[in-house]
């Protein structure tokens, strides 16, 4: 894996394939460690970094963190607010799912904002 290089982020992201360009930063196949309150790991097929607004467009993302997995097709990771919007939205904890069309999280206040979710116990 390559390292994105020449930016700084409060956290650490490697990737596959990385492309720099003036405007952005791709990376294929990418890990990310984001610390700031709290621990996450953020995986995911493919990562675009746009140097301006600082934010993450995220294709086919996974998150986890506390035991809990966070599944979603895509989003965009605002890193000047710590906040994700995805959309097709799954959580996984070890007695009940989450499923919702849309998402948002904020990683700063630990909360989770789901438009119309369906919950069901895997008991």
């Amino acid at each position: 894996m390559n390292s994105f290089q020449d930016i700084q982020l409060p956290f650490k992201i490697t990737a596959k394939n990385v492309y720099d360009t003036p405007n952005e930063i791709v990376g294929e196949d990418f890990e990310m460690t984001y610390n700031k309150k709290g621990s996450y790991f953020i995986t995911g097929e493919k990562a675009v970094y746009d140097k301006r607004t600082k934010i993450i467009n995220i294709l086919s993302g996974t998150i986890s963190f506390n035991g809990y997995k966070m599944y979603f097709r895509s989003g965009n990771f605002d890193t000047n607010n710590d906040t994700l919007n995805c959309v097709d939205f799954s959580l996984k904890g070890k007695d009940e799912q989450m499923s919702s069309k849309s998402a948002s999280i904020d990683f700063a206040n630990k909360k989770l904002v789901a438009q119309d979710a369906v919950i069901r116990s895997l008991k």
